[in-house]
């Protein structure tokens, strides 16, 4: 999201998406024109029926849109046979969605080793991999459980960790901390932080988390719910009268504890300041 003239590693151009209900044309996304470059870590941010899902969708290919554009690392996904579009988002992109997909009948590590494997890697170097990308995510001891035996948020770390061990440059994630914990949720957030600094990963992430996504981005899209939107680094677009304006109700940035913590505003006397970035 800034004007690099490097090639971006994702890219939409006039995006828009209109869905038709009855008789009429419902328009979630208008002319979104955005690039993310390598190493950006992005908050979609809006309320619930913006599109934040929508526009995941696309990005990732999974979905047309009814007008504009998307690229991944250059490659316009509508001129791409469907058979050229399948190994480009296998290998140059990880998916986790809201809700974890696993396969029941085997075990975390096999779940996160299987899809290395699938890529031709062998039995040993995956499983090798598997077991450090779960220790990460703080699963080390939890490797031998099938996902029944997991709880909701175990599993949903286990899916993080599939993820995570692909080593795709590109990271979409739709919710990932929804099951989470608040200590795994800041844990998988400063993860996430640490491999686009160290590794020069990308995540583009939705989520209902103000404040995950303020400490955990480096640049946000605010989806307003009419087709407009905001985009920018965080320190721009993460503003009260902005965020007020996404989610439908007034929010207030709050100076607590030398943080800036985001709560719903209402009506309360408080001492609203504008936000201070702090790099994770």
């Amino acid at each position: 999201m800034s004007n690099m003239t490097d090639t971006p590693v994702l890219a939409c151009r006039a995006l828009g998406k209109t869905f038709k209900q009855g008789d009429y044309q419902v328009r979630v996304l208008d002319n979104i024109d955005f690039a993310i470059r390598r190493g950006e870590r992005v908050a979609i941010v809006g309320a619930s029926g913006s599109g934040k899902s929508t526009l995941l969708h696309l990005l990732g290919g999974l979905d047309t849109p009814t007008t504009g554009s998307v690229t991944l690392l250059g490659e316009d996904f509508a001129t791409l046979s469907e058979t050229r579009r399948g190994e480009l988002r296998n290998h140059s992109l990880g998916f986790v969605y809201q809700f974890h997909h696993l396969l029941p009948e085997f075990s975390a590590l096999d779940n996160v080793a299987m899809p290395l494997m699938i890529r031709r890697e062998k039995r040993a170097v995956a499983v090798e991999k598997a077991q450090a990308i779960l220790e990460r995510v703080g699963l080390g001891k939890r490797v031998v459980h099938r996902p029944g035996e997991l709880s909701g948020g175990e599993r949903q770390r286990v899916a993080i960790a599939a993820l995570l061990a692909q080593d795709t440059p590109l990271l979409l994630l739709d919710e990932p901390a929804n099951a989470l914990d608040l200590a795994h949720q800041v844990a998988v957030t400063s993860l996430m932080a640490r491999l686009c600094r160290e590794e020069g990963r990308t995540v583009v992430s939705v989520g209902h988390d103000l404040n995950l996504a303020w400490s955990g981005a480096s640049h946000a899209l605010l989806l307003n719910g009419d087709g407009s939107w905001h985009a920018g680094p965080t320190a721009e677009v993460m503003r009260p009268d902005l965020l007020s304006r996404c989610l439908g109700h007034p929010i207030a940035a709050i100076a607590h504890g030398g943080r800036t913590v985001f709560l719903p505003d209402e009506g309360e006397p408080r001492a609203t300041v504008m936000p201070v970035r702090r790099t994770p």
